[in-house]
């Protein structure tokens, strides 16, 4: 195994973890007699909700190293640590052989990217630090590892800085999360820093489209070769745009006065869409061909005798946007409203009796939403119910006294006594 040069290894960064010893279980914790299950074992057991924890303060950044020995034997353990894992001392030897080789590669690499963000952070050439006052350079010196170190810790925000992950929405979260630590930590770090760790986390997305398009291919198995091609190029599209994203964030940032707008924001809009086309693949994996899933959906494409029938191609588009609709009318029902307990029975929409679209029926379903205390709790559903209030007694009443159920109320002269007069006195 190679050491970088200036790097001393501790015997304890790889020597075996010690066996864990799992503490022994106690008695389950009771309030008023009723056991207290921990939390995700709730199932079966009746749930007695305790008091919020209070919140605690987040975190401190690690200090600064005070040399660059130092700061380069840290880079090393941290990425030791990282690359180890706590289950090394159960692996057969010659496997744990490899584990520490890996381990070790990666903290090489660790230390190469700190190297070149501490020669990026150097201003001056070791000829012109060498002409400087001895004060004078150390305090540049001092400035140049404090730079490199922020630097690090921003590609190191959401794990090892090196090797991009092997999944596409790891290295979506990983380039999110880069470019979120760059964006906080801009004002102190110096323009080459910054474009220093702009490339770096580019770089990180370099053959994201590859990645993308193979995990549609391996989940829809060339069952939907129209609807494959159309989640392939939005993959492809999707990554362009990630990475203009995460330039103009790191512009906006770059530029000599803040903006206004959250830089931030279209790079969440864009992992909101790739989240969305994701959950449409998995929806869409579920099943065999297009048949299928439009049977799922209750779609029955109908058939003119003068017009071709539905080719393939037709059927796979027409399943994708009956899931996509499907998805969106869900992502935007952020309280619930889709799924409402009326007496005692979820239901997931309002009450309809088929799909056709006259007026009749459409009548009718608004009718019994009504009768049901069914209609969505939002601005529509509310106003639907105003209306049905003021109209609905008067139409039931009319309705009833057609059909001779109701004897319709007296006349006003009818109901007058013999003394009174319907004119004026």
């Amino acid at each position: 195994m190679r050491v970088p040069d200036g790097v001393h290894i501790h015997k304890s960064a790889l020597r075996p973890a010690p066996p864990r010893v799992d503490r022994p279980r106690s008695a389950p914790t009771t309030v008023d007699g009723v056991p207290v299950a921990a939390a995700g074992q709730k199932l079966f057991r009746p749930h007695v909700p305790r008091a919020p924890a209070s919140a605690s303060p987040p975190p401190s950044p690690p200090p600064v190293p005070t040399s660059l020995a130092e700061a380069r034997q840290r880079v090393y353990d941290e990425a030791i640590e990282a690359a180890t894992p706590a289950k090394l001392h159960r692996l057969p030897p010659e496997d744990r052989a490899d584990v520490l080789s890996y381990a070790a590669q990666r903290a090489d690499e660790a230390i190469v990217l700190f190297d070149d963000l501490h020669e990026a952070a150097n201003p001056l050439s070791p000829r012109d630090l060498r002409q400087l006052p001895p004060d004078e350079a150390r305090e540049v010196r001092q400035q140049a590892l404090e730079g490199a170190w922020q630097a690090y810790q921003v590609l190191a925000a959401d794990g090892l800085p090196v090797r991009p992950p092997s999944r596409g929405s790891a290295v979506i979260e990983h380039a999110l999360a880069q470019t979120e630590a760059l964006l906080a930590s801009a004002a102190s770090l110096t323009p080459e820093l910054r474009e220093a760790c702009l490339t770096r986390i580019l770089a990180g997305t370099d053959g994201l489209e590859s990645l993308l398009t193979g995990e549609i291919d391996r989940s829809l198995a060339d069952r939907f070769p129209t609807l494959e091609a159309l989640y392939g190029e939005q993959s492809r599209r999707f990554a362009e745009a990630l990475r203009e994203g995460i330039g103009d964030a790191a512009e906006a940032a770059l530029g000599p006065a803040p903006t206004e707008n959250d830089p931030l924001w279209s790079l969440e809009r864009l992992r909101a869409r790739y989240e969305a086309m994701r959950g449409d693949v998995a929806i869409l994996a579920r099943f065999s061909d297009a048949e299928a899933g439009l049977d799922a959906f209750g779609i029955t494409l109908g058939h003119d005798e003068g017009v071709a029938d539905w080719s393939d191609e037709q059927r796979e588009q027409a399943l994708g946007q009956a899931i996509r609709v499907e998805n969106a009318f869900r992502a935007a029902d952020r309280e619930g409203l889709l799924a409402r307990e009326v007496d005692g029975a979820l239901r997931q929409y309002p009450y309809q009796q088929n799909t056709t679209a006259s007026n009749g029926e459409y009548f009718a379903d608004v009718f019994a939403n009504w009768a049901n205390g069914t209609l969505l709790d939002n601005e529509a559903g509310r106003a639907l119910g105003d209306w049905m209030n003021r109209m609905a007694p008067e139409w039931i009443r009319t309705r009833l006294e057609a059909s001779d159920l109701l004897e319709p109320p007296p006349d006003a002269t009818d109901s007058a006594g013999p003394g009174d007069s319907a004119g004026p006195s």
